[in-house]
């Protein structure tokens, strides 16, 4: 650290007992405790307002159905409104609620919203975030066009990345 800031740091200081190599513990990770379920994990849901109501709702079903639980990451933090008009309050806003946060991402946009999306950066880190950290990926047709913004085409996305065009694709994303 010093050398990149270009400071010289004094000697560190001599612990006052030997530090004990503890090792790793399969109950505090991820991988060492993957139960092939999404029992534990947390959903960011980052979407705008407008967005179906149907496939929103289906979604936090399926995903508290599997033992998990859903967060709202909304462009601004007073949340959204569903496109029957129902508000749902946001957990995050999304410059203060990056994807790393969650153990998997859906975004969720209505024509409308996704427009406002397309030139902002926050929403944009998000999904190359959750890309890069090999996030399992939900997204509804319209927010396809953030990611192919984000330089994410067809040939990108994997079986982690799933478009949300039936109830079947739901159940198959909180499989996956």
């Amino acid at each position: 650290v010093g050398n990149g800031l270009g400071i010289r740091l004094p000697k560190p200081a001599a612990p006052a007992k030997k530090p004990i190599d503890v090792g790793t513990s399969n109950a505090l990770s991820i991988v060492g405790r993957n139960l092939g379920t999404f029992e534990g994990r947390k959903l960011g849901i980052f979407a705008t307002s407008g967005a179906d109501v149907k496939t929103f709702k289906a979604l936090v079903s399926a995903v508290e159905k599997a033992g998990g639980v859903c967060e709202l990451v909304a462009p601004k933090i007073s949340g959204i409104a569903l496109s029957d008009g129902t508000e749902v309050a946001a957990k995050q806003k999304i410059d203060g609620g990056p994807s790393v946060l969650f153990d998997a991402v859906a975004i969720l946009a209505s024509e409308e919203g996704i427009n406002l999306l397309l030139n902002d950066a926050p929403s944009q880190d998000f999904v190359r975030d959750a890309y890069a950290h090999c996030k399992f990926i939900a997204f509804n047709a319209e927010a396809k066009r953030l990611l192919e913004r984000c330089g994410l085409t067809d040939n990108d996305l994997d079986d982690g990345c799933i478009e949300l065009s039936s109830t079947n694709a739901i159940a198959n994303f909180v499989k996956a």
